[in-house]
């Protein structure tokens, strides 16, 4: 069998430990962390022990030995550190400084006792090879773990260190290779050839890990992305249909409401025909009827068009949002409700505007649904007051809803705002979990609490309007 020309072998495994884990780190840039770095120190590690190796064995000097083989101690210790970082598990720098003072002491243990070159290198190969094992079960811990290719390619090269090593443990004990490094024997050659090898698969492997985690994560942000929309437009779903189902419950009042304008449209409209068709028309009289005509169309239009603009389905445009249109909204599609049952709506608004940054349609359904819960919980009382006062506190804008009501038991408070839990017989419970998760799409907070009148209070507090929302 021709020999092999090892020192040459050596040298060109060194010059690759030293470009593969640059290379890599270039590739990894972008993602870099700590387990590539301590990856790519590991690499560098060992080809800096591989070129000083053939410069102590052609030019000995004191101590020289130990500094090489405790290099590729380190290299060892940190592609371990490297494997056990990406395996979550915290390397401190305290351990690793303990390993590598362990392994010199130990060495000089040896060195000092038995004195002999060839127990330095079964010590030396015995530590390499436990060591190489260990560093292959962890990436193998890996691919099992997280069903990673490169993983796997990993945790069989070091396994492989760990088998030759072993095997050079057995022929130095035997007698079949020689303590001379450069000197060619089976085994010898075998690492030799392996180290130039080896090196490629494992950095590839690594990288192969990386690409591989990525690709994973880039995929796992889109299945989040398009949970998250699909929970969006549910979202905004329900938040529509629960608008028409307050305006259903609402429906009778609003016929009401609108009969009263077209009544007097139509007597008004009548009364002028009749007028035109008798030829006695009385100019002062006409314009009158004129006016009341447009006084009410205006009002039937008004009505109709809050309703048509609270039904309509939410875009989720957000845009400026002056709180007093919120609150003006909010109690003309109340007002008929209020009317029926004869209720008290005390409005409180400071003159300066208050501006935020979400959506007119879902803040006015907050309002409403607020207004309508304090409606229901004064039906039966004798004291029927409600007071919506609007104002902003620093940076944040509020509307409050206090009633004269019942107020919440501390029972029913603590679990009101969950999804269907209700204190109405016939209600689904889904109104003020509704609210609240409105409040919270606007980095607001919807807060249930119990007032000095002895009603509930229910208070929505929303971040005013930045300057970059502003300049939008």
């Amino acid at each position: 069998m021709p020999q092999v020309d090892i020192a040459t072998i050596r040298f060109i495994s060194g010059i690759q430990f030293l470009l593969l884990p640059s290379f890599l780190l270039l590739l990894l840039w972008s993602q870099r962390t700590r387990a590539v770095f301590l990856w790519t120190i590991g690499g560098w590690l060992f080809g800096i022990g591989s070129l000083l190796l053939l410069f102590v064995l052609s030019d000995p000097f004191v101590g020289g030995d130990v500094l090489v083989r405790t290099i590729f101690f380190s290299a060892l210790v940190f592609r371990i550190s490297a494997l056990k970082d990406e395996l979550d598990v915290n390397v401190r720098k305290f351990y690793i400084f303990l390993a590598l003072a362990a392994y010199v002491a130990s060495h000089e243990a040896v060195r000092t006792i038995f004195g002999t070159e060839l127990s330095r290198q079964i010590f030396t190969s015995t530590i390499t090879s436990v060591t190489s094992f260990y560093a292959g079960f962890l990436g193998l811990k890996l691919f099992q773990k997280e069903r990673l290719n490169g993983a796997g390619w990993i945790g069989a090269v070091l396994s492989s260190y760990g088998v030759l090593f072993a095997l050079r443990v057995w022929s130095l004990y035997y007698g079949d290779t020689t303590t001379n490094q450069l000197a060619s024997s089976t085994v010898s050659d075998a690492i030799a050839i392996a180290l130039t090898i080896l090196p490629v698969i494992d950095n590839l492997g690594y990288l192969g890990v990386c690409l591989e985690r990525s690709r994973r994560s880039e995929s796992t942000a889109q299945n989040i992305i398009s949970k998250h929309d699909e929970t969006d437009l549910l979202n905004r779903e329900i938040t529509h249909l629960d608008r028409q189902r307050t305006l259903s419950l609402m429906a009778a009042n609003i016929a009401h409401e609108l009969n009263q304008p077209l009544t007097v449209i139509r007597s008004s409209s009548q009364l002028a025909s009749d007028m035109l068709m008798r030829k006695s028309m009385n100019e002062s009289v006409m314009s009158e009827l004129i006016a009341l005509i447009n006084q009410n169309s205006s009002h039937a239009a008004n009505i109709i068009s809050n309703i048509r603009r609270y039904m309509m389905p939410n875009e989720q445009t957000n845009a400026r949002v002056n709180l007093k249109d919120v609150v003006t909204d909010s109690v003309q599609l109340m007002e008929i409700y209020l009317n029926e049952y004869d209720i008290e709506l005390v409005v409180t608004l400071i003159e300066k505007p208050v501006f935020v940054w979400g959506s007119q349609i879902e803040l006015t359904q907050v309002t409403v649904n607020l207004l309508k819960n304090a409606v229901d919980s004064l039906q039966s009382k004798e004291s029927k007051r409600i007071e919506l006062t609007a104002w902003a506190d620093g940076r944040t804008a509020i509307i409050c809803v206090d009633d004269t009501g019942s107020g919440f038991s501390p029972e029913v408070l603590e679990q009101l705002e969950n999804e269907f839990v209700t204190t109405k017989q016939d209600g689904m419970g889904l109104g003020l979990s509704i609210c609240k998760a409105i409040a919270e799409q606007h980095n607001g907070t919807l807060n249930l609490t119990n007032n000095d009148m002895g009603g509930a209070s229910a208070e929505l507090r929303v971040p005013l309007m930045t300057n970059e929302e502003h300049s939008v």
